[in-house]
Protein backbone atom coordinates (compact mmCIF):
# COMPACT_ATOMS: atom_id res chain seq x y z
CA UNK A 1 0.00 0.00 0.00
CA UNK A 2 2.83 2.55 0.63
CA UNK A 3 4.06 1.80 -2.41
CA UNK A 4 1.12 2.61 -3.95
CA UNK A 5 1.23 5.80 -1.95
CA UNK A 6 4.41 6.72 -2.88
CA UNK A 7 3.56 6.39 -6.92
CA UNK A 8 0.59 8.18 -6.47
CA UNK A 9 1.92 11.29 -4.71
CA UNK A 10 5.28 11.18 -7.44
CA UNK A 11 2.76 11.31 -10.03
CA UNK A 12 0.70 14.88 -8.48
CA UNK A 13 4.84 16.47 -8.13
CA UNK A 14 5.51 15.52 -11.48
CA UNK A 15 1.88 17.11 -12.58
CA UNK A 16 2.42 19.95 -11.04
CA UNK A 17 5.89 20.47 -12.33
CA UNK A 18 4.72 20.30 -15.77
CA UNK A 19 2.05 22.73 -15.06
CA UNK A 20 4.51 25.27 -13.77
CA UNK A 21 6.08 24.52 -17.20
CA UNK A 22 3.07 24.97 -18.65
CA UNK A 23 1.94 28.30 -17.05
CA UNK A 24 5.41 30.06 -17.23
CA UNK A 25 5.54 29.19 -21.21
CA UNK A 26 1.87 30.38 -21.99
CA UNK A 27 3.23 33.76 -19.44
CA UNK A 28 5.91 34.39 -21.49
CA UNK A 29 4.13 34.21 -25.06
CA UNK A 30 5.33 30.44 -26.04
CA UNK A 31 2.96 28.38 -28.22
CA UNK A 32 2.52 24.97 -26.15
CA UNK A 33 1.09 22.32 -28.66
CA UNK A 34 0.05 19.92 -26.16
CA UNK A 35 -0.16 19.13 -21.89
CA UNK A 36 -0.61 15.85 -21.20
CA UNK A 37 -2.47 16.04 -17.47
CA UNK A 38 -1.78 12.39 -16.81
CA UNK A 39 0.26 9.60 -18.39
CA UNK A 40 3.36 9.61 -20.68
CA UNK A 41 3.49 8.72 -24.65
CA UNK A 42 0.81 8.60 -27.24
CA UNK A 43 -1.97 10.41 -26.51
CA UNK A 44 -5.41 8.19 -25.56
CA UNK A 45 -7.64 10.68 -24.70
CA UNK A 46 -8.59 14.05 -25.61
CA UNK A 47 -9.89 16.25 -23.06
CA UNK A 48 -10.36 19.66 -25.17
CA UNK A 49 -8.20 22.62 -26.38
CA UNK A 50 -7.68 25.88 -24.48
CA UNK A 51 -5.60 28.93 -26.13
CA UNK A 52 -3.80 25.89 -28.56
CA UNK A 53 -2.50 23.81 -26.43
CA UNK A 54 -4.33 20.35 -26.99
CA UNK A 55 -5.29 18.07 -23.06
CA UNK A 56 -4.68 15.08 -23.21
CA UNK A 57 -4.33 11.99 -21.30
CA UNK A 58 -1.42 9.56 -21.90
CA UNK A 59 -1.15 5.66 -22.75
CA UNK A 60 1.23 5.07 -19.65
CA UNK A 61 -0.67 6.33 -16.30
CA UNK A 62 2.66 7.88 -15.24
CA UNK A 63 3.36 11.66 -14.54
CA UNK A 64 3.04 14.20 -17.66
CA UNK A 65 4.44 16.42 -19.58
CA UNK A 66 4.25 19.48 -22.01
CA UNK A 67 5.32 19.75 -25.50
CA UNK A 68 6.66 23.39 -25.80
CA UNK A 69 7.37 24.73 -29.82
CA UNK A 70 10.83 25.77 -30.67
CA UNK A 71 12.44 23.01 -27.63
CA UNK A 72 13.62 20.55 -30.23
CA UNK A 73 16.79 20.54 -31.56
CA UNK A 74 17.09 23.51 -34.24
CA UNK A 75 17.53 22.36 -37.65
CA UNK A 76 20.93 22.97 -39.33
CA UNK A 77 21.25 26.14 -41.26
CA UNK A 78 22.44 25.91 -44.93
CA UNK A 79 21.25 29.71 -45.65
CA UNK A 80 24.61 31.37 -47.71
CA UNK A 81 26.26 33.87 -45.67
CA UNK A 82 26.30 37.34 -47.41
CA UNK A 83 28.45 40.30 -46.66
CA UNK A 84 26.85 43.36 -45.42
CA UNK A 85 28.23 45.42 -48.12
CA UNK A 86 26.26 43.44 -50.77
CA UNK A 87 23.11 43.78 -49.44
CA UNK A 88 20.75 46.67 -50.93
CA UNK A 89 18.10 48.69 -49.30
CA UNK A 90 15.49 46.30 -49.91
CA UNK A 91 17.31 43.64 -48.48
CA UNK A 92 18.24 45.38 -45.12
CA UNK A 93 14.28 45.75 -44.84
CA UNK A 94 13.98 42.24 -45.36
CA UNK A 95 16.41 41.63 -43.21
CA UNK A 96 15.03 43.73 -40.34
CA UNK A 97 10.97 42.27 -40.41
CA UNK A 98 12.87 39.14 -40.40
CA UNK A 99 14.65 39.92 -37.07
CA UNK A 100 11.11 41.92 -36.04
CA UNK A 101 9.58 38.22 -36.75
CA UNK A 102 11.78 36.19 -34.66
CA UNK A 103 10.98 38.54 -31.99
CA UNK A 104 7.35 38.20 -32.25
CA UNK A 105 7.88 33.93 -32.61
CA UNK A 106 5.93 31.60 -30.43
CA UNK A 107 9.07 29.19 -30.23
CA UNK A 108 10.91 28.51 -27.46
CA UNK A 109 13.99 29.31 -29.11
CA UNK A 110 14.04 32.42 -30.28
CA UNK A 111 12.47 34.26 -26.97
CA UNK A 112 15.17 35.91 -24.88
CA UNK A 113 17.06 34.37 -22.17
CA UNK A 114 14.98 35.63 -19.27
CA UNK A 115 11.80 34.11 -20.53
CA UNK A 116 13.74 30.90 -21.40
CA UNK A 117 14.78 30.55 -17.92
CA UNK A 118 11.34 31.68 -16.46
CA UNK A 119 10.46 28.89 -18.30
CA UNK A 120 12.48 26.10 -17.59
CA UNK A 121 12.14 27.15 -13.57
CA UNK A 122 8.37 27.17 -13.78
CA UNK A 123 8.60 23.60 -12.87
CA UNK A 124 10.16 23.28 -9.62
CA UNK A 125 9.22 26.92 -8.66
CA UNK A 126 5.61 25.34 -8.91
CA UNK A 127 6.88 22.45 -7.00
CA UNK A 128 8.00 24.85 -3.62
CA UNK A 129 4.87 26.78 -3.39
CA UNK A 130 2.42 24.02 -3.67
CA UNK A 131 4.77 22.41 -0.95
CA UNK A 132 4.89 25.91 1.28
CA UNK A 133 0.55 26.14 0.48
CA UNK A 134 0.53 22.24 1.92
CA UNK A 135 2.32 23.15 4.88
CA UNK A 136 0.83 26.78 6.07
CA UNK A 137 -2.63 24.70 5.75
CA UNK A 138 -1.28 21.66 7.55
CA UNK A 139 0.38 24.38 10.40
CA UNK A 140 -2.94 26.11 10.27
CA UNK A 141 -5.24 22.97 10.74
CA UNK A 142 -3.63 20.58 12.72
CA UNK A 143 -3.06 20.56 16.52
CA UNK A 144 -5.44 20.06 19.34
CA UNK A 145 -8.87 21.76 18.73
CA UNK A 146 -11.46 23.02 21.75
CA UNK A 147 -10.00 24.21 25.09
CA UNK A 148 -7.87 22.52 26.52
CA UNK A 149 -8.22 22.35 30.30
CA UNK A 150 -4.93 20.57 31.12
CA UNK A 151 -1.52 19.24 29.06
CA UNK A 152 -0.43 16.17 30.49
CA UNK A 153 3.69 15.26 30.30
CA UNK A 154 4.44 11.94 29.14
CA UNK A 155 7.86 11.75 28.51
CA UNK A 156 10.97 13.56 29.97
CA UNK A 157 14.21 13.29 29.02
CA UNK A 158 17.31 12.68 31.31
CA UNK A 159 19.56 16.09 31.11
CA UNK A 160 17.17 17.96 29.22
CA UNK A 161 16.22 21.56 30.28
CA UNK A 162 12.50 20.00 31.07
CA UNK A 163 14.67 17.29 33.51
CA UNK A 164 16.67 19.99 34.74
CA UNK A 165 13.98 21.60 36.26
CA UNK A 166 12.37 19.10 38.14
CA UNK A 167 9.57 18.23 35.94
CA UNK A 168 8.95 13.98 35.79
CA UNK A 169 5.93 12.14 33.87
CA UNK A 170 2.59 12.53 34.90
CA UNK A 171 2.54 16.08 36.02
CA UNK A 172 0.19 18.17 34.64
CA UNK A 173 0.59 21.79 33.36
CA UNK A 174 -2.21 24.58 34.56
CA UNK A 175 -0.65 27.40 33.87
CA UNK A 176 1.49 29.40 31.42
CA UNK A 177 2.88 32.93 33.20
CA UNK A 178 -0.33 34.38 34.98
CA UNK A 179 -3.03 32.68 32.25
CA UNK A 180 -4.50 29.05 32.82
CA UNK A 181 -3.66 26.74 30.05
CA UNK A 182 -6.82 26.79 28.31
CA UNK A 183 -5.21 27.02 24.46
CA UNK A 184 -2.63 24.68 22.48
CA UNK A 185 -0.15 27.65 21.59
CA UNK A 186 0.57 29.07 24.81
CA UNK A 187 3.23 31.83 25.82
CA UNK A 188 6.78 30.22 27.00
CA UNK A 189 5.52 28.50 30.24
CA UNK A 190 6.83 29.70 33.66
CA UNK A 191 4.98 28.60 36.40
CA UNK A 192 4.07 25.00 36.25
CA UNK A 193 1.24 22.85 39.30
CA UNK A 194 1.49 19.62 39.95
CA UNK A 195 -1.76 17.86 40.43
CA UNK A 196 -1.49 14.92 43.34
CA UNK A 197 -2.16 12.15 40.75
CA UNK A 198 0.75 9.85 42.12
CA UNK A 199 0.03 9.67 46.05
CA UNK A 200 0.19 12.76 48.14
CA UNK A 201 2.88 14.62 46.26
CA UNK A 202 1.36 17.92 44.89
CA UNK A 203 3.96 20.56 44.18
CA UNK A 204 4.85 23.84 42.30
CA UNK A 205 7.86 24.38 40.01
CA UNK A 206 9.27 27.13 38.25
CA UNK A 207 10.58 25.78 34.60
CA UNK A 208 12.41 28.77 33.72
CA UNK A 209 14.42 28.54 37.23
CA UNK A 210 14.39 24.62 38.12
CA UNK A 211 13.49 25.27 42.03
CA UNK A 212 10.76 23.33 43.43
Amino acid sequence: MSIVVAIVALCVVIILHEAGHYFAAIWTGMKVDRFSVFGIGPAIVKLGTWRGTEFVIGAIPFGAYVLIRGMEPEPEDDTPVVDADDLDDDAWAKARAASRAEAASVNFRDKPLWARAAVLAGGPLANYLVAMILFLAVYMLSGVRGTVDRIEITQVNEGKPAATAGLEVGDRLTKSATRPSTRPRAPKLRSISSWPTRGSRSTSRSSATGRR
